[in-house]
């Protein structure tokens, strides 16, 4: 694996633990799995 330095338009920060909003605003997520998550944007964009 190789790192390299950020390319233009990259966001300067990532999201990738929602811990600190469950523990602090008690927010559950509608979906706690990749798979769910994917499918349900899957499911989103059929409609449009």
């Amino acid at each position: 694996m190789r790192y390299e330095g950020r390319r233009p338009g990259d966001p300067p920060v990532l999201v990738a633990d929602a811990r600190k909003i469950r523990e602090r605003l008690g927010w559950i997520p509608a979906y706690d799995d990749l798979e769910g998550i994917i499918y349900s944007a899957w499911q989103w964009e059929k409609k449009r």
